[in-house]
């Protein structure tokens, strides 16, 4: 009793510190989780961050390529004055230059603002208008050429300073756009710095502090774990000699209940051979008795069946031996030719195989299997007797035996066209002295199937049945494979 105390008192003792674990354990995860997050936040504003600086970077170039176009522009036309004034061609090579840089930043534009439509129609307007600017300076340096130098001078002072001013009104409000775009994104990039940071401020003094709860609870949990050791280690000496008397026991109802085994085998055993004797005398007297000339009919009637009991106690007393002797028989399982084994169980029911007039196929080749030869050979004489037996009255019975290699075991299957065995009652016919039809329809002792069994048991494999009422059956057995 002081022992079941000890150990009913753990128990609260237990659920304290597993509830104290598992609530150290949640914050643990809690801190990791905060970590985690610290972490998430503080990637994402670096990508915000990034992504901030990338727009920045874009909206500079941006503008510098507005710069860069009004720079070619205005260089072009510089070019386009010289030569009127000088009419030197080999100014006309920098105004050709000027030209075609004008236009690639004016397509570096359309390429840049492409995700801002506002942008994009500035721009399509813009390179119409630059366009539209060459064309009339080109056609003023024709005129020149002509020597209609009057007349270049008046085209491009007249129709051209009205196309620079559009052009210079265009380029001025690209650069607005694009400055009012710069101010935004730097505040969005300030924004995102300044949010950072308070992230990972907050985030890194709630993680200390949650780092500093832990600490302590850890340390406290500490102190509880060594106190609750010396509980724990008094409470496992109690269970160790608790579990050292059940041993003692179970060790004891052991030895008893083999003991009990070994004195029912031998009663079994001293039954069968002590009924033997009289069953014999009954049995002699019987067939004296049948025998007599002097016996009135009914009398011989009388003798004649008890007869027939003394019979068949005398082949109830010899299954009960066999049955009993599998149970304690030593035994050396070793290589057996299985075709050998058939042919023999064969020859030895070939009286009962014609007297039914049954047809018997066996296969032509047999794998070997580990197995006790004279237990194999009561296995297949009860499954052949049973099918020559199990048929119904008027048909002859159909018989084949085969085998089959499956992996590391070899299943060997007797197959029968008899009357079969009903779903329910296919497990309760291995037992002993189990019947499903009476003594007149099918005679035998019920054993047969129980002696099956056990020494398939005794030879390490097993015994299973596939059957249907009024369809036959199939028994396999599963044996090990010899190599």
């Amino acid at each position: 009793m002081p022992r079941q105390g000890a150990i009913c008192l753990s128990y609260p003792a237990a659920e304290r510190m597993l509830t104290g674990v598992n609530r150290r354990q949640g914050l643990a995860i809690l801190t990791g989780l905060v970590m985690l997050g610290a972490g998430i936040v503080s990637e994402v504003t670096r990508q915000a961050q990034a992504q901030a600086a990338d727009w920045v970077a874009h909206t500079q170039e941006v503008i510098g390529r507005v710069e860069a176009t009004g720079t070619r522009l205005l260089a072009a036309e510089s070019a386009e004055r010289v030569f009127l004034l000088t009419s030197d061609e080999r100014v006309l090579i920098d105004f050709g230059q000027a030209r075609t840089e004008a236009l690639q930043e004016a397509r570096a534009l359309r390429r840049l603002t492409s995700d801002n439509p506002v942008q994009q129609r500035q721009v399509e307007a813009l390179e119409q208008i630059i366009q539209a600017r060459f064309e009339l300076l080109m056609h003023a340096v024709d005129l020149h050429r002509q020597g209609q130098r009057q007349a270049a001078t008046d085209l491009v002072q007249s129709r051209g300073l009205e196309q620079a001013r559009l052009i210079d009104s265009h380029l001025r409000g690209m650069q607005q756009h694009e400055q009012g775009l710069l101010e935004q994104r730097l505040a969005a990039a300030r924004a995102a710095r300044m949010f950072g940071t308070a992230a990972s401020v907050l985030t890194t003094l709630v993680a200390f502090g949650l780092l500093a709860y832990l600490y302590r609870s850890w340390a406290l949990h500490g102190r509880q774990m060594d106190a609750k050791a010396a509980e724990i280690a008094g409470t496992n000496r109690s269970l160790s000699q608790l579990a050292a008397s059940l041993e003692e026991r179970v060790a004891e109802r052991t030895r008893e209940l083999s003991d009990a085994n070994a004195e029912l085998e031998q009663f079994n055993r001293t039954v069968a051979h002590d009924l033997r004797a009289p069953a014999r005398n009954i049995e002699a007297y019987a067939a004296a008795l049948a025998g007599s000339a002097s016996l009135p009919p009914e009398g011989a009637t009388y003798a004649e069946r008890l007869l027939s009991t003394s019979s068949r106690m005398q082949e109830l007393i010899t299954a009960l031996l066999e049955y009993s002797r599998l149970a304690k028989a030593e035994i050396r399982l070793e290589s057996v030719d299985l075709r050998r084994a058939v042919e023999q169980v064969l020859t030895e029911l070939r009286p009962q195989i014609e007297a039914a007039g049954a047809k018997v196929v066996a296969d032509p080749t047999f794998p070997r299997v580990v197995a006790h030869h004279a237990m194999l050979n009561s296995v297949l004489t009860n499954l052949v007797s049973n099918a020559l037996k199990f048929v119904e009255p008027g048909r002859k019975p159909e018989i084949r035996i085969g085998a089959v290699r499956q992996s590391d075991e070899v299943v060997v299957r007797v197959e029968d066209r008899g009357i079969g065995v009903p779903a329910p009652d296919q497990e309760r016919i291995f037992h002993p002295f189990t019947r499903l039809h009476g003594q007149e329809t099918y005679p035998g002792t019920g054993v047969g199937l129980a002696i099956v069994r056990r020494a398939m048991e005794r030879m390490g494999g097993a015994v299973r049945l596939r059957s249907a009422a009024g369809e036959g059956s199939v028994f396999e057995l599963h044996l090990r494979a010899a190599e």
